[in-house]
């Protein structure tokens, strides 16, 4: 989960001291290894979860510190082995009104053991644990009009994707692969930890600790980016720059062979060294390494990308390899050092520390390196008509095809003291502060060409920005104090708190960008213009036009996108201020209530240099700033430049978290907790993206992706209940019964409501916010022709009741849309686990079988109305296609979503996520 309503991938999680993070940031998961758990649960401890810890000791994150700390061997021989089974016989069919028929088979295997204990009694140590997980699952859950109906039947005719696989194969004898009751997606993986730990002496206690994940993880073709992506304007269409339509969607589809799978390989070890001498010192020692691996494969053979359009103007078909997994791998070797030395002087507990962190990060990415096609229509391809886009990216590196644009080698050093004051029995007081340096050991290859150009700075100076060296290595202070109040001196009341500042990191993919950019390694560019395209015909030959572009390493091409970092550019930094209430109540009974604030200092934004300020604005009730005419010359500083993404930071962002929870102990078997969370968080920018020029352009705005408006997080969930209640019954001297009953209630997400189409004329054609017309009287529609024709009027009343249908935009009539601020459905999830022990003493040790039950939304096993129920929103946050402008006046036609107009902004998604689905499995504990 997202801690204060933050990006993951400024979260930090260590085990055992050892950095496990998802360090490169391609997504904003927590851990790397993607649906791959790469560390068992059964070779777990303990876990914390700190947001606001105020010792200066913990770094490395502005959300959150997550530690966690694997088993050890004791002097007592414990073991246990497991299986876990899950398949699509356990799940339920019935969501409401509707029966899922025709279930594709799905599995989930988990076989697992631990075993550790003493190698010498009272001295030396052992823990092993070994876990294999096999998954195949429906990967696809669209299914095309006039197909198999099973699942979310999407617009796109099944004779259309036949004729289209057809002709591949009997032209170009390619496989598209399954169009239609797709192959299952998988997922495999093994992991393994074992850990030595040693009592070397009195003083010295020695840890060792190895853990490997090696595994892969099927994935869905890219959604909507085009590589190298300048503005192109389909027939029926407006300017874009992204696909309206992902590439699977109640809209469009794509073949079986364009999805592909990552290969992850995690290996990190650890060796801890504690010390101490009775109550004058202790000191720990810990050094680190960590290596992660993720490269994409794919079925079929290596084939151009190809997106096909319809006469509305949107994507409706597409095949070929995935455009950005040809020649794609991320390698991240992490190495840390980390000493703690703690003195006790009386009611003094001073600590002084220092940690580095080394890292080299290898990214080879080359977007469109297979050659990329757009077409007007089917027709037009099958009869080898002229695309009306087409771009490439190529090596510029000699005799080298595949290349790593982007290693880095970077650093973060931390050195610290602190003072823990126990100022009476009552009160213990922490003052500390902390320093933080990036240091970048290696400078990357610098692009005289792009040095050459200048460019406005976020204050408006134009200055020359270098793509050869890296921002300063600034020291970032963290000054922290924190309390902890025992009111009544029993610990019936207490009251803990602090404030300071706490520094992290970025995704590192935001750091490589600019070397992957700078045209010194590799170059793509596109070609809109249609007398170039006339040229152009399809080719299975993947470097076929690549004399269309200048092969010349730091030229710069036409619309290329390039990206820059700000020399003065510092790692994030937040400043919080936490209070809370922990009250011990009657029966064992608890509260806490819990506040945090956060203020951003730096906060990460990127910025299009190369974008000049709107030159009028629409007229009317939208009256936003546009570029007319919308061309390259009157929105770009230099018409041959798509984009000089700048990386900088802005002191604009906050959020406040509020909590209250109640917790009852363990008593008579009988254990329960409660809580209810409210997270507001605003951000000048969620960064939505790994690519610097798809984040910025992924960014909703009114003006402008440059301006800093200010508006919610997009990991925000505003509301959550939480609760759980257990219940253990030991009977019969051998046998024992728990269940447990976990409750969530919570928006599902949020989302910003945009137009289809470049609507201010930026260039962008993805993230304009639309305006919310007051009545039908400011909706300026034109006739939808085509195969499936709608009025002016049908298309006034149906997004008329899309207003009405959500509470959201109802209130906004007669304004812009907030980013994020939309809030997705309510979904109440309630989860139930069942166990049952058999158990019995052989000889002196006790041995248990425990049987398990896990019924995942419980709710709707028991009545076909009750459960969660996820929603579709794939074409809900973008209902209306902007068309054209006429005297600063926009017109549009509606989104159609499977050839009808819509009438709300969420449908039900009927497939086995809004039923109920159970896991069984059965542990030998000893």
């Amino acid at each position: 989960t997202s801690f204060a309503g933050r990006d993951n991938r400024y979260n930090n999680i260590q085990i055992d001291g050892a950095n496990l993070n998802n360090n490169f940031g391609l997504s904003s998961d927590l851990l790397p290894g993607g649906s791959n758990q790469p560390i068992s649960l059964d070779a777990v401890e303990e876990v914390s979860v700190n947001v606001s810890p105020f010792d200066v000791w913990q770094g490395g994150f502005t959300g959150a510190g997550v530690n966690v700390a694997t088993k050890s061997g004791t002097n007592t021989l414990k073991g246990s082995a497991y299986y876990l089974f899950r398949s699509e016989q356990m799940n339920g069919t019935k969501i409401g009104n509707t029966e899922l028929t025709n279930l594709a088979k799905q599995s989930n295997k988990i076989i697992g053991a631990t075993i550790g204990g003493p190698i010498i009694k009272d001295k030396l140590f052992f823990f092993v644990s070994g876990e294999v997980e096999e998954e195949d699952r429906p990967g696809i859950s669209f299914t095309p009009t006039g197909g198999s109906g099973t699942g979310n039947i999407s617009s796109t005719p099944i004779d259309s994707l036949r004729k289209l696989s057809d002709h591949l194969r009997t032209k170009y004898n390619y496989e598209t692969g399954a169009y239609d009751n797709f192959p299952n997606f998988q997922t495999k993986n093994y992991k393994v930890l074992g850990k030595i730990d040693w009592n070397l002496s009195k003083v010295h206690k020695v840890t060792l600790r190895y853990q490997e994940m090696v595994g892969t993880d099927d994935q869905v073709v890219n959604g909507s980016s085009i590589p190298n992506a300048a503005t192109f304007t389909p027939a029926g269409g407006s300017g874009i720059n992204r696909l309206p339509n992902n590439r699977f969607s109640l809209n469009s589809m794509s073949f079986a062979n364009s999805n592909y799978a990552f290969e992850n390989t995690i290996r990190s070890g650890a060796l801890e060294v504690n010390s101490s001498k009775g109550s004058k010192w202790a000191n720990q020692f810990i050094t680190t390494f960590t290596r992660t691996s993720a490269i994409r494969v794919y079925d079929g053979a290596t084939m151009p990308a190809v997106d096909i359009f319809n006469n509305n103007g949107q994507n409706y078909m597409s095949f070929g390899t995935d455009p950005f997994s040809n020649n794609n791998q991320v390698k991240n070797d992490i190495f840390t050092i980390t000493n703690n030395f703690k003195l006790y002087k009386g009611k003094h507990t001073l600590t002084f520390g220092g940690t580095y962190d080394y890292q080299f990060v290898g990214n080879m990415f080359m977007p469109g390196s297979q050659g990329h096609y757009v077409y007007n229509s089917l027709d037009d391809f099958i009869n080898d008509r002229a695309p009306i886009f087409y771009s490439y990216l190529f090596s510029l590196v000699p005799n080298k095809d595949a290349v790593f644009a982007a290693e880095l080698k970077v650093g973060q050093g931390a050195a610290y003291i602190q003072d823990d004051i126990a100022v009476n029995e009552r009160f213990k007081l922490t003052i500390g502060l902390r320093a933080d340096l990036p240091i970048y050991p290696q400078k990357p290859i610098e692009n005289p060409n792009i040095t050459q150009l200048t460019f406005p700075d976020a204050e408006g100076k134009n200055v020359n920005y270098s793509t050869g060296i890296w921002p300063k290595s600034t020291p970032l202070w963290s000054p922290r104090v924190g309390f902890r109040w025992d009111v009544d001196g029993d610990k019936s009341t207490i009251i803990r708190g602090g404030s300071g500042l706490f520094t992290g990191r970025i995704p590192f993919v935001w750091l490589t960008n600019m070397p992957q950019n700078s045209l010194m390694y590799q170059q793509g560019s596109a070609i809109t213009n249609a007398t170039t395209l006339a040229g152009i015909k399809y080719t299975t030959q993947l470097d076929a036009y690549k004399s269309l572009f200048n092969p010349t390493p730091g030229a710069i091409p036409n619309n290329a996108n390039i990206v820059l970092i700000d020399p003065n550019f510092k790692f994030p930094q937040v400043w919080r201020t936490n209070l809370a209430v922990d009250k011990r109540l009657a029966n064992g009974w608890s509260l806490t209530m819990e506040a945090i604030i956060t203020k951003d200092v730096n906060a990460v934004r990127m910025r299009n240099a190369n974008e000049k300020a709107a030159n009028t604005t629409l007229t009317g009730s939208d009256n936003r700033p546009a570029f007319i005419p919308a061309n390259n010359t009157s929105r770009r500083l230099y018409s041959n430049i798509a984009s000089a993404i700048v990386l900088e930071n802005t002191n604009k962002g906050g959020g406040i978290v509020l909590t209250a929870q109640v917790n009852k102990t363990l008593t008579k078997g009988f254990s329960a907790s409660a809580s209810y969370t409210y997270t507001a968080a605003w951000d000048v920018t969620s960064n939505p993206g790994a690519q610097a020029t798809s984040t910025w352009q992924s960014n909703p705005a009114v003006t402008s992706q440059n301006a800093e408006e200010l508006a919610m997080s997009g990991f925000v969930v505003p509301h959550r209940f939480m609760a759980w209640v257990s219940y253990r019954k030991e009977y019969l001297k051998h046998l024992a019964t728990s269940i447990t009953i976990f409750y969530e209630g919570r928006n599902q997400g949020n989302l910003s409501y945009v137009v289809n189409g470049d609507l201010n004329g930026d260039g962008n054609g993805s993230a304009d916010l639309m305006y919310i017309p007051r009545n039908q009287s400011e909706m300026n529609f034109l006739p939808i022709t085509g195969a499936t024709p709608y009025t002016v009027q049908q298309q006034r009343d149906a997004f008329d009741a899309f207003i009405n249908s959500s509470p959201y935009l109802r209130k906004r009539r007669g304004q812009y849309a907030e980013r994020n601020s939309a809030l997705q459905p309510w979904i109440h999830t309630i989860n139930l686990n069942f166990q049952q022990e058999l158990f019995t003493n052989i000889g002196k040790r006790k041995n248990t079988i425990r049987l398990q039950a896990d019924v995942l939304n419980f709710a709707n096993m028991l009545n076909k109305n009750w459960g969660h129920r996820f929603i579709n929103t794939l074409s809900g946050n973008n209902p209306l296609q902007y068309v054209s402008t006429t005297n600063g006046v926009p017109a549009y036609r509606m989104t159609l979503v499977s050839g009808k107009l819509p009438t709300a902004p969420f449908q039900l998604n009927r497939s086995l996520a809004s039923t109920w689905s159970a896991q069984i499995g059965i542990r030998y504990i000893f």
